[in-house]
């Protein structure tokens, strides 16, 4: 047999075929990646630092280190900008793990003029959560005010790690020219972030829940990409308590929106959403609803544990089914407060008598 024979005959094969396509996927996002990080700030000019303050150098890709970089951050770079006579719409989308986010922040910039930063504290993973150094989380939120003010250093160093998921499409500067700049994050909290959002009234906070069943649920799936800590119901409801501090800001600043309406209702929901960020929803806004919800093709939805495709079949409360009755209550003792802040009920247990 000749070569080319046994070459078609083995690209004939199911198996082979999806390898290639598998290959070719990985090296599709390894140029797009690459691409990326060249193009970024093409066009931003040598930004000038005061002395001392200037970012420490790390190792290529390794991320900023906020232990040798005290003081580099600000806060309050660009307050209330403008761009064409309109303010630019700043939005941290606040939330916590498999909470429906991923999804939620590509909603809230399917329009061509938004700039999508995703967990941009990621880096900063080891150096926050339970006992961290104040000063770390400070500066935790600074980032967040440095990166959705588009300030060129900050920029610059969170370049490589994959943090700029979307930018307006045919601008000149990636971030500077986008009308609507998102960063959505699970592990800013509220203790540390109102002390500075409170003084930047430009900068809206939409504030995403779930029901700690279904994050519960979720986390139980995901196998080693999360922790202990991660799995842990009672750090989970106590920081959706902390977060709902927030609500502080006021209705024109703070908005809440649960997932389970978000799934249910996705277009009122996401007008609800848009609206209250002063921002219109057009035919990208729809057209991302409807490939993502299964609504354009039911048929053809590619559902996995970390992609943002449901189809229209897709359930929000499928943990009734799924988690063990023993987890479901012991979510429901240690949550009973947050679960009725956010208006969830618990699952009532009919005990049917023994027959004699």
């Amino acid at each position: 047999m000749s070569s080319k024979r046994r070459i078609s005959r083995m690209l004939k094969k199911p198996a082979v075929r999806a390898g290639i396509l598998m290959i070719l996927v990985i090296l599709g996002n390894i140029f797009y990646k690459v691409f990326s990080a060249l193009n970024l700030d093409k066009d931003e000019p040598e930004a000038k630092v005061s002395p001392g303050r200037h970012l420490a150098k790390r190792e290529p890709g390794s991320g900023p280190d906020p232990a040798r970089e005290e003081g580099a951050y600000h806060g309050f770079h660009a307050v209330s900008e403008t761009r064409d006579g309109k303010p630019i719409v700043k939005v941290l989308l606040l939330t916590n793990p498999r909470s429906g986010s991923s999804y939620t922040g590509e909603l809230l910039t399917s329009r061509g003029d938004a700039i999508y930063m995703f967990e941009p504290l990621y880096v900063w993973r080891k150096f926050l959560g339970a006992g961290a150094d104040p000063r770390y989380e400070a500066d935790s939120a600074k980032v967040l005010g440095d990166l959705l003010d588009c300030r060129p250093e900050v920029l610059r160093r969170w370049r490589m790690l994959s943090v700029f998921r979307k930018r307006p499409r045919g601008a000149r500067h990636f971030c500077r020219d986008a009308q609507l700049r998102v960063v959505k994050t699970i592990r800013a909290k509220a203790h540390f972030v109102k002390p500075w959002i409170i003084n930047r009234p430009d900068i809206k906070v939409v504030h995403l829940v779930r029901d700690p069943r279904g994050v519960m649920n979720s986390l139980k799936n995901g196998g080693n990409l999360w922790t202990d800590n991660n799995r842990n119901a009672s750090l989970l409801c106590d920081a959706i308590n902390k977060n709902i501090q927030l609500e502080d800001l006021g209705p024109t600043r703070y908005l809440r929106v649960r997932y389970e309406d978000l799934v249910d209702h996705p277009e009122e929901e996401t007008r609800r959403i848009y609206s209250f960020m002063g921002v219109n929803v057009d035919a990208k806004v729809m057209a991302y609803l409807k490939r993502h919800t299964g609504r354009e093709d039911p048929q053809g939805v590619d559902q996995r544990y970390l992609n943002t495709y449901r189809d229209v079949s897709f359930r929000h409360d499928h943990w009734k089914a799924k988690l063990n009755p023993d987890v479901r209550q012991h979510v429901e003792d240690v949550c009973s407060d947050v679960m009725q802040k956010l208006n969830y009920q618990p699952v009532l247990v009919t005990i049917r008598p023994h027959k004699r």
